[in-house]
C-alpha cells in the first residue's frame, strides 16, 4: 500500500494528529498547513474556502493548479518520494480538500 493509498485510510479516521502525520509521512514532511497556504497565496482561495465550509460544495483544485502552486517545490518532493511531477500533483489534488476538510476545526469533516 502506498504512502497516498495509506492516507487515504486515515481520512476515515477522527485523529487530526494521525492524519497530519499521515501526510506528512506521504509527501516527505511537508505540513498540509503549508500547502493550503500555498494555494490560497497561488489565487485558490475559494476553492480552499470551499473545502471547510459547510456551506458551500467543495470544488477540487486541479493537477495544473496543484503544479502551479508549488511549483519548484513539486519536483524536488517528487524526486524524494519516488513519483512524477505528475503523479504527485494528481495525488495531492485528489487527497488534499479531504484532508483540509478532516484537519479544520469547522470542515465538513467535523459534522
Amino acid at each position: 500500500m502506498s504512502f497516498f493509498e495509506d492516507l487515504k485510510a486515515q481520512l476515515n479516521s477522527i485523529d487530526k494528529e494521525a492524519i497530519r502525520l499521515k501526510f506528512a509521512e506521504a509527501t516527505d514532511g511537508l505540513d498540509p498547513e503549508s500547502i493550503k497556504l500555498k494555494l490560497e497565496q497561488s489565487g485558490l482561495k475559494s476553492k480552499v474556502e470551499s473545502w471547510v465550509d459547510n456551506s458551500k460544495e467543495s470544488i477540487p483544485a486541479t493537477v495544473e493548479e496543484i503544479k502551479t502552486a508549488l511549483g519548484p517545490e513539486l519536483a524536488k518532493l517528487a524526486a524524494k518520494t519516488g513519483e512524477t511531477a505528475e503523479a504527485l500533483a494528481a495525488k495531492i489534488a485528489e487527497t488534499m480538500p479531504k484532508v483540509v476538510e478532516k484537519l479544520s476545526s469547522m470542515g465538513k469533516g467535523e459534522k
